[in-house]
Order: structure tokens, then sequence, then C-alpha cells
């Protein structure tokens, strides 16, 4: 697994299997790399490369040590990971937006470079298209 600081080949073989214990409770998803140059996108899709998801937000608040919130609470709360959470929420919600019984199909695409790197947080593919997903968070703080 690559993305972020998590790497699944080198020491952390560790990570890996825990992660893995938590993939396969349905606590995490693992939304995988894939080039989106073509459909179906799980054809070129890169199980090395995953961007770990946790199942709902109260585990995000929990591995954040935070109190479990209110809807109001957190969204007039300053958090310094405010996209990583919203990316987190969005997510979410794409993955469980299909129909019941079927899997979801939910990838990324990164560009890894020397001296820049791109991503766009997801793609899905509808029909015969390819839907790019960039996450942004917006501060609406007064």
């Amino acid at each position: 697994m690559r993305h972020g600081s998590v790497s699944f080949h080198s020491k952390a073989a560790a990570v890996k299997n825990a992660f893995d214990l938590l993939r396969h409770a349905g606590i995490a998803i693992a939304v995988p790399h894939t080039s989106g140059t073509g459909l179906p996108l799980s054809v070129q899709a890169d199980e090395s490369c995953i961007k770990p998801l946790f199942l709902d937000g109260g585990l995000i608040q929990t591995a954040l040590n935070r109190p479990i919130m209110s809807a109001e609470e957190f969204q007039s709360a300053r958090f310094i990971n405010e996209g990583s959470l919203a990316e987190q929420f969005v997510g979410q919600e794409l993955y469980f937006r299909h129909r019941y019984g079927v899997r979801p199909s939910l990838y990324y695409w990164l560009r890894e470079g020397k001296s820049t790197n791109a991503e766009v947080d997801y793609l899905l593919s509808y029909g015969t298209e390819i839907i790019p997903v960039e996450v942004k968070s917006v501060i609406a703080h007064e």
C-alpha cells in the first residue's frame, strides 16, 4: 500500500496486516489507484497503492482523540486537517452510493513525480464516462 506516509514495501508489514484486518472486518475501506485511461477502471487498478478510508466519521473522531460531536459542533469547529476530513466524508458517500448487494467501484488517480505529485481524489465510472471528483474543504467560519 502506498499513499501518504504508509508503505507496505518497507518495515510496515504490521501496518498492512492491521489494515487488512480492519478492511475484512468492514471498519476500513481500501480505495485502489487506477490510471483512469479507460473502462473498466478495475482493469488498471493497483491494489498495492491504496487510499485508506474509515467506515464512518465517528471512527475518524475517535482516531483523532476527539469526543463525539454533533453536526453543528463539527461544522463550527476549526480543524488542521479539514481537507482530509472532507475527503473522508466524500469518499464514504461515494463508496456507499451503490445499490444494495452491488460492490461499489471507487478509485483514485495519483501521479508521483520527482519534483511534484498530482492526485485526483476519486474516479468513478458512469456508463461510458469516467468522472473525476476533486474534494476541497471550504472554510465557512465567521
